[in-house]
């Protein structure tokens, strides 16, 4: 049985259901690399470890997991959860609610990166075109008499 994690990551799903990835992925560093177990995390959140299983299997959170299937959260997990916990507690968002609003902030992501991407593309045409057009000019300066003139 497969399952897609929140970042799009297959998964391969063990005996007791619990996603596990196929192939160990490299390291990860900083906010992304894996340190906390779920007691910890639990407490850095003042949440039960239960809570965080829940998220995990909505998809809201994705830990890492080691060769015993222990999850090891990152600091980025943590502060997705604190997240969830502002737009559950503070904001009064259900959680399909937040399931909704990550999903649209992953879209408008996506929508911004192709933004800067099309733009980028669209500035590299439009230096090409300065530079072609500033030749054109030059060869008519250089020699390229205008057509009735003298």
């Amino acid at each position: 049985m497969r399952e897609e994690r929140a970042d799009g990551h297959n998964q391969k799903a063990s005996a007791e259901g619990t996603p596990r990835p196929n192939a160990p992925e490299p390291p990860r560093r900083g906010r992304q690399r894996p340190v906390y177990h779920i007691s910890i995390v639990a407490e850095l959140v003042e949440t039960h470890p239960q809570t965080l299983r829940m998220y995990e299997r909505m998809g809201l959170i994705s830990p890492q997991r080691t060769r015993n299937n222990i999850r090891l959260y990152s600091e980025a997990d943590v502060e997705q959860v604190r997240r969830i916990q502002h737009l559950t507690q503070e904001m009064g968002v259900n959680l399909a609610g937040v399931e909704v609003v990550f999903k649209l902030l992953g879209e408008m992501e996506r929508m911004r990166a192709e933004s800067e991407e099309r733009q980028s593309s669209l500035s590299h045409e439009l230096q090409e075109l300065r530079e072609q057009l500033r030749d054109v000019f030059n060869d008519g300066l250089n020699g390229h008499k205008k057509p009735g003139r003298a």
